[in-house]
């Protein structure tokens, strides 16, 4: 009985909501409501002012029996502000932590205007191609001419070696605890040690990073003569240690492709250097161009002994850096290239 009674009051109010549409002249549809013109634009507007206005109200209010939830909201509505000073810088890079605008290559590219009736041609501003956003972003063959890939690479280069070279100078001065013999009463259970991080990094006090940045990096010629340039290179002397990593910043769909590439590259030098007595460790790294971090970085870091939040920390630095350089890219899409400092718009 109180079943059927729920039942035809649920009927009663959602008969109520539908009259109330058709008076306004409004249809709902995937939870949205659209008016006669088939846009939901006006009613996004509505709840953005009622929403503005509600968290208005609430900042003034203090919430004497809330004392957290001022903070909370004020947070909130900075995020909000934040995000939309970010989505007018960009254009309609979208305002999440990875817009998704370029993730579901829903920016206005040459292609996407042209698709939309918007532009009479899909060619690309700078060169002849089809402007699609991977083609803007990481294949236009005139922006790999001018620098701008190699420029957005070095962004990223430059946050891992900075990643690596803080866990260099925090293993520097770290010794392996001596080991003991601990004596357990009969009876008792062995008591757990602390975790101890151990890495590739732990193997020795004494490396050296060179990075491919600035100046050119040149292979050392004691170990190898080689003209080929990793981006990142490790060294430990007396443990006869190398370590090798190599950077890709692609389209993200085509990391493995690219990661198989790069592994294949070095992969003779690897065994000669192997044959020459040092004990390699290589990995090809890759970050996508829209900041998602390939699985081979994650990888690299786990064999170096960068674990736990300086894991995360040095994963999320290299991603923003990939993120924010791409984002300077499609500002400057159709303007001339100048060459830039290490930061965009330096």
């Amino acid at each position: 009985m109180f079943q059927r009674e729920r039942e035809r009051r649920g009927e009663e109010r959602r008969g109520e909501e539908r009259r109330g549409e058709e008076r306004r002249g409004e249809v709902k549809s995937l939870g949205k409501l659209f008016d006669s013109s088939l846009k939901d634009t006006a009613t996004i507007q509505k709840s953005t002012e009622e929403l503005a206005g509600w968290l208005t109200k609430v900042d003034k209010s203090g919430l004497p029996a809330m004392p957290g939830a001022k903070r909370e909201t004020t947070y909130f509505r900075r995020r909000s502000e934040q995000a939309w000073r970010k989505s007018e810088w960009v254009g309609q890079w979208d305002s999440g932590s990875r817009g998704h605008g370029q993730v579901y290559d829903a920016l206005p590219s040459p292609a996407n205007l042209h698709a939309w009736g918007m532009s009479e041609t899909p060619t690309c501003s700078l060169c002849s191609g089809r402007g699609s956003l991977q083609h803007l972003l990481s294949s236009c063959p005139k922006s790999l001419a001018d620098g701008r890939y190699r420029w957005r690479h070095d962004q990223v280069l430059k946050a891992v070696a900075e990643s690596i070279a803080l866990a260099i100078s925090t293993t520097k001065h770290h010794h392996a605890p001596k080991k003991a013999i601990s004596f357990i009463k009969a009876g008792e259970r062995p008591r757990a040690g602390p975790q101890i991080t151990t890495g590739l990094l732990h193997t020795a006090p004494d490396w050296q990073l060179h990075v491919d940045l600035g100046k050119q990096l040149i292979f050392p010629q004691h170990i190898v003569t080689t003209s080929l340039r990793p981006d990142m290179i490790i060294i430990s002397e007396a443990s006869k240690y190398l370590i090798m990593l190599e950077l890709t910043v692609p389209w993200e769909e085509q990391i493995e492709g690219a990661n198989e590439s790069k592994r294949a590259k070095y992969q003779e030098l690897v065994e000669e250097c192997r044959g020459r007595g040092w004990r390699t460790f290589y990995e090809p790294i890759d970050v996508g161009c829209r900041g998602f971090a390939g699985r081979s970085l994650c990888k690299a870091f786990g064999r170096l002994g960068v674990t736990g939040t300086a894991k995360k920390r040095a994963i999320k630095a290299a991603s923003e850096a990939a993120e924010k350089a791409t984002r300077w890219l499609w500002l400057k899409r159709a303007d001339p290239w100048v060459a830039t400092g290490t930061q965009p718009g330096s």
